[in-house]
């Protein structure tokens, strides 16, 4: 399980739209690592989220190695 939130600023926007409430999002999901330890320990994982604030999406992402 993940909560992941966050903000970004529109293309050609000031540093404060990261503050504006329009920009926030946030993410509650389930996730899976599958870590392959004869490709130097690669980690593929499968995560599903859904978005909570307004406007927010939801979906599915696959890939290969972690976010940070």
């Amino acid at each position: 399980m993940f909560i992941d939130a966050g903000s970004w600023r529109q293309p050609g926007g000031d540093f404060s739209d990261f503050g504006k409430s329009e920009n926030i999002r946030v993410y509650p999901g389930l996730g899976l690592r599958f870590i392959h330890k004869k490709i130097y320990n690669a980690i593929f994982r499968i995560d599903y989220g859904v978005g909570i604030t307004p406007n927010a999406t939801k979906g599915l992402v696959i890939g290969i190695g972690q976010y940070f």
